[in-house]
């Protein structure tokens, strides 16, 4: 009995109700979308209502990498050798932040310093470790007293796997500590910005990040500045 006039009426009280951005309304809408298609493929009913819905214009923002001067503060405010490790590791593997969490020492070659990288769909990928990382990763893993074969743990026992939110919390509570927008995702969009300014092959980057489109890699997770649009608009076209 449900039509699109209800599903409109729907998706604007739901907007109202919540006080969502649109962003957060079209996923709704998309949900409720694919509910309905099975429906319809199902021969539940008769015809699918939502094909009528058109979906929700969403303004893109423009998400930003960190600066240097944001990244140099960030380790300055590291009061603890896990979490300087842990931001290091993130700013150069660019990890999602659940493959952070999932990795095991025994995933890590610590002498070609590289990662072994289980990540969406389950395919596997190498992400590699810089020095400085290195460097840190291994102070931090001659301070551990566990038998935990998780590389990243809780410093309190029973020093349990660091999970998702755990890591999610440790770098908000660093970003706030300094001043500075942070959270585990804009470690992984830095990396992907640095790399393609610094002249490494796009197809490259979507293989290091572990995207299975390159247009995801160019699209979303390269913050190309004003500037630097300027800088290759004056060196190709004047």
């Amino acid at each position: 009995d449900i039509d699109a006039t209800d599903i409109r009426g729907f998706l604007y009280a739901y907007k109202q109700s919540r006080c969502i951005s649109n962003l957060s309304l079209n996923n709704k809408r998309s949900a409720i979308s694919s509910f309905f298609s099975w429906l319809a493929d199902e021969e539940y009913i008769d015809k699918d209502p939502t094909r009528k819905i058109k979906k929700i214009k969403v303004t893109k923002k423009k998400k930003k990498a960190f600066t240097a001067d944001e990244m140099e503060r960030m380790r300055i405010a590291c009061k603890d050798i896990r979490d300087r490790a842990l931001i290091e590791m993130l700013a150069c593997t660019g990890c999602r932040v659940s493959e952070l969490s999932n990795i095991s020492l025994n995933d890590v070659d610590f002498l070609r310093k590289k990662v072994r990288i289980v990540g969406k769909g389950d395919k596997e990928r190498t992400v590699f470790i810089s020095d400085t990382a290195m460097i840190y990763l291994n102070r931090y893993l001659e301070t551990r007293q566990d038998n935990n074969v998780a590389l990243f743990t809780s410093k309190r026992f029973p020093y349990d796997r660091l999970q998702k939110d755990g890591i999610e919390r440790v770098v908000r509570d660093l970003g706030r500590m300094c001043n500075v927008y942070a959270h585990p995702h804009k470690f992984r969009r830095t990396l992907c910005t640095n790399l393609i300014m610094r002249g490494m092959p796009l197809q490259n980057v979507a293989i290091l990040m572990g995207h299975a489109d390159i247009n995801m890699t160019a699209g979303t997770y390269y913050d190309a500045s004003d500037q630097m649009i300027e800088y290759e608009y004056i060196r190709y076209a004047a």
